[in-house]
């Protein structure tokens, strides 16, 4: 486990992540308007904000210069955050295949168990190709700052706020139903999805319940039954739309449970 978060090499990005460098797709009509991802990591790069984390979906067919891919940026001045810290990050994804639109929301990264989680839908902010949005960039990014501000507040009131075993469970099978879905996710025994991964996540506060259920079905290794009745364990997942979806989707539970 990393001591900190430390900024990716710029040799690793173009090794790992060489969609964020794609400059044109040709098979796009005249009206779409291609944002480099790179660029935009250099125009934050002036705020302070430094990739912290990068990857790309892996396809099997696709061109991979195409697809989605997602950069977590990290203000420079918390590169040297404690163990225990929560860091907040501005979350880039994007990809250039015509049928996804930048997207940069609020985050956090915890840096306990390396886990990174995506905030609730409605701290996120999506900037169409069909225009040209580098004129937007600035006021976008102070925005998702404004948001990941909120963010702080709401995991402080998550930490004075404890759940019964039955909220718990209930939170529980929504992440369960986030990952699965509604059927299948009945093969799976919420109390797994409670079971605290180390020291730092015992406890009933809702922002300890939210942590171990949002690392438990991203990560998976919970054992379950099929809908066939056979033994199975759940994968960790590795596509960035689907753990992008399960991320704000349980926090929005959460939200919901604390209101």
């Amino acid at each position: 486990m990393s001591a900190k978060l430390i900024e990716v090499p710029a040799a690793t990005l173009q090794a790992k992540v060489p969609a964020m460098f794609t400059k044109v797709n040709r098979l796009m009509s005249q009206d779409y308007k291609h944002i480099v991802t790179s660029e935009l990591v250099a125009i934050m790069r002036e705020s302070g904000y430094v990739p912290t984390f990068a990857d790309q979906d892996r396809p099997t067919r696709r061109d991979p210069a195409l697809v989605r891919h997602q950069i977590r940026m990290t203000h420079e001045s918390l590169l040297g955050a404690k163990v225990n810290d929560t860091i907040p990050q501005v979350i880039i994804t994007n990809s250039h295949n015509g049928r996804t639109k930048l997207s940069l929301a609020a985050g956090f990264f915890r840096l306990v168990c390396e886990n990174s989680m995506m905030v609730g839908s409605a701290y996120n902010n999506r900037l169409t190709h069909l225009a040209d949005i580098r004129e937007q960039i600035a006021a976008v990014i102070a925005d998702v700052q404004l948001q990941t501000e909120r963010g702080v507040n709401v995991i402080g009131d998550w930490q004075s706020i404890n759940l019964t075993a039955r909220r718990q469970g209930a939170l529980a099978k929504a992440g369960l139903v986030l990952r699965f879905g509604k059927e299948a996710a009945k093969g799976y025994d919420t109390k797994q999805v409670l079971v605290a991964r180390r020291n730092e996540d015992e406890g009933d506060d809702l922002w300890r319940v939210f942590n171990r259920v949002q690392e438990s079905v991203v990560r998976g290794g919970m054992g379950g039954v099929s809908a066939n009745g056979r033994k199975t364990t759940a994968r960790a997942l590795v596509g960035i739309t689907s753990q992008n979806e399960i991320n704000r989707g349980l926090w929005d539970a959460a939200e919901k449970m604390a209101a």
